[in-house]
């Protein structure tokens, strides 16, 4: 059986293993930065008057200088080579890249939030599955009755959540692009766009690097949400299979009042039990335990 003991160090174990996720994809999000600023900066500089980029030339048509940009941008992701769900992407941000200079330079900056958002799918499948073998081996330690894993749910695949997630961003940041392209004022203040983080509550408008962050913020969140549902699947199976009638809501650290107040009304027979995290919330590290008198 489980003591809360036991059940509270998982619980700050898999927070643990968040917070290293969320690392690793704030590294990628840096990469994609770094991608961004040298491909953006020089097509600025290229273009920029002491007045900055005037709203002409943002949507004046691509030259033979441009589309040379373009390639070694495209030249520069190859090398790790196309996902089948790349190909499409990269086809259509190749034909708006034609239509203007505005245009090509999101269409680049999109390219970086495909490898970047592509580097993140890694990431978090990986952690999806560490985690659902992790649980499988831990209720069978903890209970006689062992489960299989023919009876577990089906794995996890977060590809569409990941690519849909990517796909907006790339909406978002190529929309911003061209909309505030021709009101920076010097090459300085475009690379503060692409750098810089926006404090929270200020009235700036977000910067590139905030818009990828806000990909990566989302990504974890997908992460913790969907690795705290297998783990209450896995969890109820071996309960059931080890005949357990009666369960708790053992809270995270810095519990939130919805969770505790849930956890106020136990125990629960276990088919009432609380699902996590249909009626908890996303991003909620509370979990199911067996209760004891």
């Amino acid at each position: 059986m489980i003591t809360d003991q036991q059940e509270q160090q998982w619980i700050e174990q898999l927070i643990a293993s968040d917070k290293a996720t969320s690392t690793k994809l704030d590294k990628q999000t840096k990469e994609a930065l770094i991608y961004i600023s040298s491909h953006l900066l020089p097509f600025y500089t290229h273009y920029a008057t002491d007045e900055g980029i005037s709203v002409s030339q943002v949507m004046q048509k691509v030259s033979k200088w441009d589309i040379q940009q373009w390639q070694a941008a495209i030249d520069e992701l190859k090398e790790d080579g196309w996902l089948p769900e790349e190909d499409a992407r990269v086809t259509a941000m190749g034909k708006l890249a034609g239509v203007s200079v505005g245009m090509m330079m999101s269409a680049i900056a999109s390219l970086a939030v495909l490898k970047m958002t592509r580097e993140n799918l890694k990431v978090a499948q990986a952690r999806i599955n560490s985690d659902r073998d992790a649980e499988f081996d831990r209720m069978n330690a903890l209970f006689d009755k062992k489960i299989t894993r023919d009876e577990l749910p089906p794995a996890i695949n977060l590809m569409n959540d990941v690519w849909l997630t990517g796909d907006r961003t790339i909406m978002t940041i190529s929309g911003e692009l061209v909309k505030r392209l021709s009101g920076f004022n010097s090459t300085e203040e475009f690379q503060d766009f692409l750098s810089s983080q926006t404090s929270s509550g200020s009235s700036r408008k977000k910067s590139m690097s905030d818009l990828l962050l806000s990909q990566t913020a989302t990504i974890a969140m997908i992460v913790r949400t969907q690795s705290a549902k297998m783990k209450f699947e896995i969890n109820m199976l071996a309960y059931r299979k080890n005949d357990v009638e009666m369960v708790d809501l053992h809270t995270e650290p810095g519990v939130c009042a919805r969770c505790a107040a849930l956890s106020a009304q136990g125990p629960f027979m276990i088919d009432a039990a609380p699902n996590i995290p249909e009626d908890t919330h996303r991003n909620c590290r509370c979990s199911i335990v067996p209760h004891f008198e």
